[in-house]
């Protein structure tokens, strides 16, 4: 595999890689700034302005929509569109490849996510704080139907636009490899919560070696999608539902030994106790389903690649020297770590 990349070293365009993927790093820092910079301002407007609004549970997303993709996505493709896009060979994927897809994608959401908690865990202990997930208050605190619009249609829709076509389509031709490496890092720093950052990489890159191999941005905006669906949607409504709250009551019945309380209990919320462990066991067979399918799947990968890399002992220059590149994931884990005693 090296000794391919070392045979067309001489010919490779150094400088016009260098140059697109220090393209990309500004492209990529705008953004975030101008994410964090328009949110600062459109929070301290609405607290001055109509500090009601800002109690209200759709006003967190609503704020993220308009920062996101009405000031910095704009920005990213003004200045991403100044490296030539190259489009990618189409390559049609059946549906069950794509149902295997999303089950691979689900598992490496849950198998990191356990890694992630662990970490934080960690974390937790040795600075003696506790780090939440901004997320998941936006999420419940909000409405259901703003909830599911926003993770099941506007996120997959956007994210794979971005960080898939944009980067892809432009990066690829130096190598795919670099490509989907930058793409999936690109993706996991953007989300800036050490909650998300660990699978969003994963899935990140995962999600650019199928938009590569297949050119076609539907399949990673439909598995986005699932993705999301899957992992928010069903939660929220138990948790609306007040399934965690009847969970604990249910726990603690029963560790009380109170039969007479315990049915009482069940006749009552018998349904959502149903719905939580049935949910519980399709998504824990699916997790594991996905991780040995997504162990298979890379083991597939390894042996398949085509050697088609960047030069070896030029690649972090190529796409990391960049100063803008630089900055963007030196803010990134910044704003990440902030966000952990916030």
């Amino acid at each position: 595999m090296d000794g391919n990349a070392e045979a067309f070293a001489p010919e490779y365009p150094v400088k016009e890689a260098k140059r697109a993927y220090g393209i990309a790093g500004t492209a990529l820092f705008v953004m975030i700034i101008a994410v964090q910079l328009s949110a600062v301002l459109v929070s301290v407007a609405a607290r001055l302005l109509f500090p009601q609004l800002t109690e209200t549970g759709w006003f967190a997303l609503a704020m993220n929509f308009v920062c996101i993709y009405c000031i910095g996505a704009p920005l990213f493709l003004l200045i991403i569109s100044r490296v030539r896009a190259e489009g990618l060979p189409r390559v049609s994927m059946s549906f069950g490849k794509t149902t295997v897809a999303s089950i691979i994608s689900i598992g490496i959401i849950y198998l990191f996510n356990i890694v992630s908690m662990v970490i934080i865990s960690v974390i937790e202990k040795l600075a003696g704080i506790t780090v939440t997930s901004n997320l998941d208050a936006v999420l419940s605190s909000s409405s259901m139907w703003i909830a599911i619009v926003s993770t099941v249609v506007v996120a997959p829709v956007f994210e794979e636009l971005l960080f898939r076509r944009m980067l892809c389509d432009r990066l690829a031709r130096y190598g795919e490899w670099q490509a989907i490496l930058f793409s999936g890092l690109a993706f996991s720093l953007f989300h800036t919560s050490i909650h998300q950052m660990l699978y969003a990489f994963f899935l990140g890159c995962f999600f650019a070696f199928i938009y590569v191999r297949t050119g076609k941005l539907r399949y990673t905006v439909c598995i986005h999608a699932v993705v999301n669906f899957i992992g928010s949607v069903p939660s929220l409504l138990l948790l609306k539902l007040g399934a965690d709250e009847k969970l604990t009551w249910f726990g603690e019945l029963l560790g009380a030994g109170d039969a007479e309380a315990l049915v009482d209990f069940l006749a009552d919320n018998w349904l959502i106790i149903a719905l939580y462990l049935f949910y519980s066991f399709v998504l824990l067979t699916v997790v594991l389903v996905g991780i040995a399918l997504g162990i298979a799947f890379f083991k597939r990968v390894i042996r398949g690649a085509d050697g088609s890399l960047m030069p070896r002992g030029k690649r972090s220059y190529i796409m990391f020297s960049g100063i803008f590149t630089v900055l963007y994931i030196l803010v990134c884990i910044l704003l990440a770590v902030a966000a952990m005693f916030m």
